[in-house]
C-alpha cells in the first residue's frame, strides 16, 4: 500500500517559514531523494519524512507518532512500499507492469480526491478521507479511513487526507 497524507495543522506556528503545502513538498522531495535507499532498506514498513528527518513504523500510526513527537505540528510526508505490489520509488524501470498500475492507480486515486477536495473537505471536517478504487472512505481516524478502503478495495493503493477547518485548506 501506498499512502500520502496531508494531515491537520494544529501547532502550525512551529513549522518554519513558508506554507503547510511548501513545507509538505520540501518533506517529499525529501524522501524522493533518499526512496531507494529508503525503500530498500525497510520494506513493507512505513515511512514518514517530517522535518527533514525519516521515521520509520510498523504500521501508519507507529510512523506518525514517532514524527509527530520530534516535530510536533509539522506536515509530514507518508508512504509504505510493498515489494511485492509497488516498485521502488525512483527505480529506472518498474519491475512489472503491475507495478505501474500501482503507481497509475494511486495517481488517479490522488486526481479523484483533487477533483472533489473542496467538497470533501467541507462535508467531512476535521475527518480522515481516503479514496481507494474511486471511492470515497471518511473516518474518524486515520486507521478507520485506511481499514475502510482497504476492506472495500484490498491490495489497491489510497490517498488519504485530514482536513482541519481551524487553518483553512
Amino acid at each position: 500500500m501506498a499512502a500520502q497524507e496531508l494531515q491537520d495543522r494544529h501547532g502550525a506556528g512551529t513549522a518554519p517559514a513558508g506554507t503547510f503545502e511548501e513545507d509538505l513538498a520540501r518533506q517529499e522531495a525529501i524522501f524522493g531523494e533518499r526512496a531507494g535507499e529508503l525503500l530498500a532498506r525497510h520494506p513493507d514498513k512505513f515511512i514518514a519524512v517530517c522535518g527533514g528527518d525519516v521515521f520509520v513504523g510498523e504500521d501508519d500510526g507507529d510512523a506518525i507518532s514517532r514524527a509527530q513527537a520530534a516535530h510536533p505540528g509539522r506536515p509530514f510526508f507518508l508512504r509504505r512500499h510493498d515489494p511485492l505490489f509497488a516498485p521502488a520509488h525512483g527505480s529506472p524501470e518498474p519491475k512489472s507492469t503491475t507495478n505501474m498500475s500501482f503507481e497509475e492507480d494511486l495517481a488517479r486515486q490522488e486526481a479523484i480526491f483533487g477533483e472533489r477536495a473542496g467538497e470533501l473537505l467541507a462535508r467531512h471536517p476535521d475527518k480522515f478521507i481516503a479514496v481507494c478504487g474511486g471511492d470515497v472512505f471518511v473516518g474518524e481516524d486515520d486507521g478507520d479511513a485506511i481499514s475502510r478502503a482497504q476492506a472495500a478495495h484490498p491490495g489497491r493503493p489510497f490517498f488519504l487526507r485530514r482536513h482541519d477547518p481551524c487553518f483553512g485548506s
